[in-house]
Order: C-alpha cells, then sequence, then structure tokens
C-alpha cells in the first residue's frame, strides 16, 4: 500500500566528529542506523526522496544543512521526511505536539506513538484503502498562542488538512478547539482531562481519548460500593476543573444514596489546612480530595494524624501527581515543614485513580499489534528520536486510530458521492459524517476499550491504585461500559480491617463523680438533721412565750421547707447520671471509638416563661419579706422584733442565687461536676443559713432563760407571798409572780451598769409573768 520512509532525527556529533550526522531509517518493521551520510545505502535512499520535499518545509533544516544531505549542522534538528509511493492519496493531519521546554517530560513521549500509529494504519491494507496518512506536525511548546498560530498558518497553507490531533496542554486544546470549528476541522487529542472541554456548545467537534475528572465520578461510586462506604467527604482546591468534578461527585453521590458529610473549598493560594480540620471536625473518615499539591496536603493529614488506619483518602489522578513531583512525589518538602518520611506516613494506603497508559487485560487490540510487540517498537523509536517514555504514548496511539476508523468508515457514506479528498475547510456536510462515525466508534485500543459520549469524552476504563510502602500498586481496574471493578489484587489496609467510613460511637451518660456526690450527701445529711433538730426545739418548746410570739407553726413549714430543698439536691444528683443508663459495646479492636455524651434533661418549649415566671415569684416573695422586715424594724419586744434576721435571711438567698444561677445557666452541660458542686453548694449553705438566722436566737433565749431560773434564790422558787415594792415593774400582781418582782429589784441593784445583763433579766421576768397571768397563750 505504501512504502514510507522516515528520516526521523538529525543530531550533530561533538566537534571529533563534527560533519558528520546520525540518520535513523525506518523500513516497515526494521530499524537501520547510520553513522556516516556517504554510506551508499543513504545514498540510494535520497535519490529517492523528492526535492520538493525538502523544498516543502525548509525551516525544518538546520542553516548549514544542503540537499545533498552532507550533515554539516552546528545544531541538533529535528527533521522528517517521508516518501511515499505515489499509488495512494495522501490524508493529512495537523499535529500539535510538545517537543522541547519543561513540559517535554510528560508529553513529548506521545509523539512517537503518534508515528508508530501513522505507520500501523498506511501498512494495513484494510484501512482506507487509496489513502495514506500524513502527519504535519509542529511544537507548541504548551503555549496557547503559539498553537493558535501554527493553526492558522496550517489553515492558510497547502496541503488541505483534514483532521487534527492535539494539543496536549488542556488551554491550548481549547484554544485550537473554539477555532477549528469554523473550518469544519474534527480535533482529537490525548491528554486533556479539563472537564469544560466537554461543553458541546463550545467544542462540537472536539474527542478526546483521555477521560475527563468528571467521568471519573462512577469509578469511585465503585470503589464505595466495593466497601460498602455510605459516608464521605469532598475537598478541593478552587480551580475549574477541580469544582466541576467535584460537582459531578457530589450529584452521584446523592443518586448512589450516600451522605456527604462535609465539602470543603479552600483558595488556590491558601494551604488545605483549614479544610481538613474542618472536616476532622465532621467525622468524615473517606475523603476524595482534589488538589496538585499533594505534599502540602499530606503535610497537613499528617499533622491533623488524619490518616491510615482511621483515614482513606481518594485523590485526583496519578498521572497528575507522578507529573507533578515524579515517583517519589513525597520527598519534595522544600515548600512545606514536613519530612518525606512524615508525608509517606500520612499517605499510606491512599487510593489514586488513573486511565490505563497501556491495557493488561491480555484482549488483543484491533490494531493487531499486541501490548508487547507495541512496547518494543516504541521503546526503540522513542529512543532513537531522544523522547523520554509517556503514559500518553498509548492513548496517543489510539488517538490516530480513531482518527483513521472514522474515516475509513466515513469514506462509504459521504454526501453526493465525495470522496475523502473532496474535503474542504467549508465541507459541513461531509463533517458532520465524521461527526456522526466518531459517535459511533467502538474498538479496542492499546490503552483500552474506546468509545466516545455524546460530549465527545472517551469511555474507557481507569486503573485503581494504591499506595502502598513507596509502590504505586495496580488493585484492579473499573470499567465504565459494564460499571464494574475488577480486583487483581486485595486492597492493603493497616491492621487488616475495612477502614469504616465513619467512628464507632459508644452512647454514656454524663454523671456526677461519685466521691464529689456522696460528699455532698454527707453535708446535706447533715443539714437535713440540723433542721430536724430545729423543728424538734420548736415542737418541745411551743409552750413557751417566745417561741409562741415567732409564730411556731410558720417555723415548722420553713424547716419542713428546708428539709424538702435538702432532699431535692440529693434527687438533682441523681437526675444527672449517677445510675447510668445501658451503653454501648466498645469497638472489639480498641482502636477507634468516639464516646458520645447524653445529658437527662427537663425541657419545654417554653422554657424561658417558666424561667421568667419561677424567678418573677420568687422574686417577689423576698422582696416581700424585707418590706416586711422593714415595717416591723419599729417592735420593742425582741421576741417579735425578726427584721434584723429577716433582712440577714434575704440577703443570704440573693448573694446564692446570684452566684449559682449564672453557673447552672452559662456551665457547659457537660460540667456536670462542677454544676453540682456550685448548685448544691449554693443550695445547702444559704437553707441552712436561713435556718440558723431564725432558730438559733431562740436557743439562745431558751439558754438564758434557763441561767436566770437556775440563778434565782430559793425564795423565788418556793412562791412565797411577798411585798409590792413601790417601784414595781410588775403592778396588780401577786404569788410568784410578785416574788420574781422582787427578785427584778435585788437583781438590778446588783447589776447596775450593766444595761446589756439588765435588760436580759428584766426580758425573762416580764416572760415569766407573762405565763401566769395568760396561760392560754
Amino acid at each position: 500500500m505504501t512504502n514510507t520512509t522516515n528520516i526521523s532525527h538529525i543530531i550533530c556529533e561533538n566537534d571529533e566528529t563534527k560533519g558528520k550526522a546520525v540518520l535513523y531509517f525506518f523500513l516497515g518493521d526494521i530499524t537501520k542506523h547510520y553513522n556516516c551520510v556517504i554510506c551508499e545505502e543513504i545514498d540510494r535512499v535520497v535519490k529517492r526522496f523528492l526535492i520538493d520535499a525538502m523544498d516543502y518545509r525548509k525551516d525544518y533544516f538546520a542553516s548549514g544543512f544542503d540537499k545533498s544531505i552532507t550533515g554539516k549542522s552546528d545544531t541538533a534538528t529535528w527533521i522528517r521526511f517521508t516518501y511515499t509511493d505515489n499509488t495512494t492519496i495522501p490524508l493529512y493531519i495537523g499535529g500539535f505536539f510538545i517537543t522541547t521546554g519543561q513540559h517535554l517530560i510528560w508529553a513529548g513521549g506521545a509523539y512517537p506513538g503518534v508515528i508508530l500509529a501513522i505507520e500501523h494504519i498506511n501498512n494495513d491494507p484494510s484501512i482506507l484503502p487509496g489513502y495514506h496518512i500524513e502527519l504535519i506536525e509542529v511544537n507548541t511548546n504548551g503555549d496557547a498562542g503559539v498553537a493558535m498560530r501554527y493553526l492558522i498558518d496550517m489553515i492558510q497553507s497547502p496541503p488541505q488538512k483534514i483532521m487534527l490531533f492535539g494539543a496536549m496542554k488542556s488551554e491550548s486544546s481549547i484554544a485550537l478547539a473554539e477555532t477549528a470549528k469554523w473550518w469544519n476541522l474534527l480535533q482529537i487529542a490525548c491528554s486533556n482531562n479539563w472537564p469544560e472541554l466537554s461543553d458541546r456548545s463550545r467544542f462540537p467537534f472536539y474527542f478526546r481519548t483521555a477521560m475527563p475528572q468528571t467521568l471519573f465520578a462512577p469509578a469511585r461510586i465503585a470503589i464505595l460500593r466495593q466497601f460498602g462506604w455510605k459516608q464521605v467527604a469532598i475537598m478541593h482546591r478552587d480551580d475549574n476543573s477541580f469544582n466541576q468534578a467535584s460537582k459531578v461527585l457530589a450529584e452521584a453521590l446523592v443518586a448512589n444514596n450516600i451522605t456527604l458529610m462535609g465539602l470543603e473549598l479552600f483558595p488556590t493560594e491558601d494551604d488545605p489546612g483549614n479544610a481538613i480540620r474542618n472536616l476532622k471536625k465532621s467525622d468524615a473518615r473517606i475523603i476524595f480530595t482534589y488538589n496538585f499539591d499533594m505534599v502540602s496536603h499530606f503535610c497537613e493529614a499528617y499533622k491533623n494524624k488524619m490518616y491510615s488506619p482511621r483515614y482513606v483518602w481518594i485523590t485526583a489522578t496519578m498521572q497528575t501527581l507522578k507529573t507533578r513531583y515524579g515517583s517519589y512525589w513525597w520527598e519534595n518538602v522544600d515548600a512545606v515543614d514536613c519530612t518525606p518520611e512524615e508525608i509517606k506516613t500520612a499517605a499510606q494506603g491512599m487510593i489514586m485513580f488513573a486511565e490505563a497508559p497501556i491495557r493488561h487485560d491480555g484482549i488483543m487490540p484491533s490494531s493487531g499489534i499486541t501490548v508487547d510487540q507495541f512496547r518494543a517498537e516504541y521503546s526503540n523509536l522513542s529512543a532513537s528520536l531522544g523522547m523520554p517514555y509517556s503514559v500518553f504514548a498509548a492513548p496517543a496511539y489510539d488517538s490516530i486510530w480513531a482518527m483513521a476508523l472514522t474515516l475509513n468508515e466515513s469514506m462509504h457514506n459521504l454526501p453526493d458521492n465525495k470522496t475523502l479528498q473532496n474535503f474542504t475547510y467549508d465541507a459541513s456536510d461531509m463533517s458532520a459524517v465524521f461527526l456522526d462515525a466518531f459517535y459511533n466508534l467502538k474498538f479496542e485500543g492499546l490503552s483500552g476499550p474506546v468509545m466516545f459520549t455524546e460530549t465527545g469524552d472517551r469511555i474507557g476504563s481507569l486503573d485503581v491504585y494504591q499506595l502502598v510502602g513507596e509502590s504505586h500498586v495496580i488493585i484492579g481496574t473499573y470499567y465504565y461500559d459494564t460499571d464494574e471493578f475488577i480486583m487483581d489484587t486485595n486492597f492493603f489496609w493497616e491492621g487488616g480491617d475495612i477502614p469504616r467510613d465513619h467512628g464507632l460511637t459508644e452512647t454514656q451518660h454524663v454523671k456526677i463523680s461519685n466521691i464529689i456526690y456522696y460528699s455532698a450527701c454527707v453535708l446535706i445529711s447533715c443539714g437535713s438533721i440540723l433542721a430536724l433538730s430545729f423543728l424538734a426545739f420548736n415542737v418541745v418548746h411551743r409552750q413557751k412565750r417566745f417561741i409562741k410570739m415567732s409564730s411556731p407553726n410558720l417555723n415548722n413549714m420553713i424547716v419542713v421547707g428546708a428539709l424538702l430543698v435538702y432532699i431535692s439536691t440529693i434527687l438533682f444528683g441523681l437526675e444527672s447520671g449517677v445510675h447510668a443508663l445501658a451503653v454501648c459495646q466498645p469497638d472489639p479492636s480498641g482502636r477507634d471509638v468516639t464516646i458520645v455524651p447524653v445529658i437527662l434533661e427537663c425541657i419545654s418549649e417554653h422554657d424561658l416563661v417558666w424561667v421568667i415566671l419561677l424567678f418573677g415569684y420568687k422574686g417577689m416573695v423576698l422582696l416581700f419579706g424585707v418590706f416586711l422586715a422593714w415595717e416591723t424594724r419599729q417592735v420593742k419586744y425582741p421576741q417579735l422584733n425578726d427584721s434584723r434576721y429577716i433582712g440577714f435571711a434575704v440577703y443570704n438567698v440573693t448573694v446564692m442565687c446570684c452566684i449559682g444561677v449564672p453557673a447552672t445557666m452559662f456551665l457547659s452541660p457537660l460540667q456536670k461536676d462542677l454544676q453540682f458542686i456550685l448548685t448544691s453548694l449554693c443550695i445547702t449553705f444559704s437553707t441552712t443559713v436561713t435556718l440558723c438566722i431564725v432558730f438559733v436566737p431562740k436557743i439562745l433565749e431558751y439558754r438564758d432563760t434557763l441561767r436566770f431560773i437556775d440563778a434565782a434564790p430559793p425564795a423565788v422558787m418556793t412562791f412565797t407571798q411577798g411585798t409590792v415594792h413601790n417601784d414595781s415593774v410588775f403592778p396588780h400582781t401577786s404569788g410568784s409572780c410578785r416574788l420574781a418582782e422582787e427578785e427584778l429589784v435585788r437583781y438590778r441593784q446588783m447589776y447596775q451598769g450593766n444595761v446589756d445583763t439588765t435588760t436580759r433579766v428584766t426580758t425573762m421576768a416580764e416572760s415569766f409573768c407573762s405565763e401566769e397571768r395568760n396561760p392560754q397563750l
């Protein structure tokens, strides 16, 4: 069909051999290497070249290179001549490559893949009979502006191009695709993964054998199904490509009933630290991340202890990672404050996806070239051209085959009996036939099955990798057309257990410490015993005048109320969880349990209303007590004048409320110990002090009365008849009361000058005589 001879590379040797050139010839499957341009074999081949081929693209030649090919060039120069028999018609393809510059390391290897595909197609009589493909290539150096300039040159200069290959970078392909559509040029690329290229309103003639990030979503869902993970999170850098990919993944999660626990976006100029910390708070364990700078990402993950075995990171693509940093990417720590070992530790077990650089399922590609054959030919050719290996070699090979098969299918369906050589830039009817053929295309490529979606994206397969130690291990392959994930080997999980998508939880009642609670019970018991003692005193001496005058029944109610307050404090401690309810069993492995505190609380929809009402009426009671104390402050009888004690009691309760109420309102519900200590102390202290204020003065009064009786002469106690003195303080009295009067006079004489003692004796005498006159009191 076609006899193609390529001089693919001319290299000027060093000074010792200057004037010679190294040429590589490809004659079918035989590669010959010649070091001397004066060899007869070279002369024979050169004579077969059309002289016009040299004139056609003089810019490919070095300045010192003449038509006799003497090789007098001082610089290395790319050159390719193709001699083809005139029995077939050429179909020209414009190719946009990267063959120099910083992107050569990952993109340069696509060029040898394209050359091999063209040779295999041209040597296959079943593909494009009567035609052969010729490539017109340019080096864009990864620059979209340069790519556009070359595109305009190709369109304006003969020969007519029928399709375009490339470019290698997505931004360059966007520029080409938005322009080429106006000349009805279909375009296919092998390395573009930006989601915006799927927009058919902008890029109707664009196809790609690379899968965009948006098409990775089904593979990621398949991994989640594999392990039964139902709760995940997403974090991504603010980048157009990542924004669209994360949006599609989030929609896929919802469609598959998988809970999205968090979605964190961080600006391009910021580190992912805040996003990672937020995800840790959400307790997300399975996290999808879209980020170019994975070194800083895993440095932050290490600092936050978010790594295996608790966490699983699922990253964007392995190609992006290895292209940016190389195979040992964790060693690039110049811009972070982590060591390589820390980065590697944080990344252990992470899952990555990558388009299969070359198929490994044993299926024979449609080209008839086995994987091993391609590798051998590609290695020889890339070495001859000085090109590095590229993961895009096989996709580039498949892209050219997709073009050839599309043209092969279309040549029988062209309108108006047109042929492929009739294509022009305004032949929209022919481009429509090409477009339809592309959509219906399906074949087995070197990189896996090849077919296209309605958006021009490839439907193929994805390899799933996992970082184990320092190796990126292929775990299995996801097949897009069958939505099936086939594992070649088992995933490696630290500890041997599949990580959970959330931590185990153990519910526990927040309870008061037993020491604190029982210590409070002892104090409350002492207060209760004191209250009962006061109650007993009040009941036993209820007939005493000083007890009667202080309203003993109300005093009894005070004691009963105090006892109820003490009991409520004990019950408050019990309600807070001393006897905890049953809790969930802990994780048998003991490595990942989250304690969920449970607090028993009585709540209402109208809590605020009830608080206002309770505090309102209690405050009014306190104010009323203050009012009574003020109004009775002038009462002359000490037994009836409790105003000072009432004031003390009100002050005591108010101060304790000011301490206790804020403590219960503003302390965290989880601080049960501190809450209980403050509350119980405030309640117990204020209650006990109030009891003492009410009853201690009465006990002291009773004690003084006993002392008065014990100190009286026997004459008083025998109740003998006496004489009424003129200065009697008890007029109209008789009997024992009169004797008390006489004793009072004597005591006044004894304690002259001691006003307090005299007053107290007078009070007791009055009390003694009052009981005699009014026994009914």
